[in-house]
């Protein structure tokens, strides 16, 4: 009983809670703040998304709704122009979602996952549409540490074409000048959705 009512207080009443305090009272209070609003936000996962919605801003990046692989996230952003131009071939998987495979020859072939999109022609049409609407002056890349090795780390560390950048980590990594540490992932060994 005491396991169920745990749940209950955690997973429901607290979460609802804590989202109806960002709607009614943080989102105002932060979208106050705001001085720099013409911003893109690439994001390996739906985080970007959310920081968008929450600051009441148009999204400005095609990574919103889309999950990647950490190590292929590093990959895009690497060589982020020629992904960018890539062709997006929407293949058939296991998921009740289009997944695509983005790019060809010899670069690395990335899995894009349009977790958010039941349509594969929405899905690309919103991927077409919004990378043409990134403001490459102001970018922002935000990722995570899950599934990340040490060397992946690194090289995020060193993408030196984005000025701005962060990686929630559950490991503390003082070597590193991108990494926030984040204290309560640490038992669970990454930082999650």
């Amino acid at each position: 009983m005491k396991k169920i009512i745990a749940y209950l207080w955690d997973y429901l009443l607290c979460d609802k809670i804590g989202r109806l305090n960002r709607i009614l009272f943080r989102n105002r209070i932060e979208r106050s703040k705001l001085i720099n609003d013409n911003f893109t936000i690439l994001s390996q996962n739906c985080i970007g998304a959310v920081m968008y919605h929450d600051l009441g801003k148009c999204f400005l990046s095609p990574t919103i709704n889309i999950g990647f692989d950490p190590n292929e996230f590093i990959t895009f952003l690497e060589d982020m122009e020629y992904y960018l131009n890539a062709p997006i071939k929407i293949i058939s998987s296991e998921y009740s979602y289009p997944v695509g495979k983005l790019g060809e020859g010899e670069h690395q072939i990335i899995t894009l996952h349009f977790v958010h999109y039941s349509d594969c022609q929405v899905a690309l049409e919103k991927w077409n549409e919004r990378k043409k609407r990134i403001n490459r002056n102001n970018i922002f890349v935000v990722c995570q540490d899950a599934n990340m090795s040490y060397e992946t780390i690194q090289k995020f560390d060193n993408l030196k074409q984005f000025e701005s950048k962060i990686l929630f980590t559950a490991k503390e990594y003082k070597e590193f000048s991108s990494t926030v540490y984040l204290k309560n992932y640490k038992n669970k060994g990454y930082v999650d959705n």
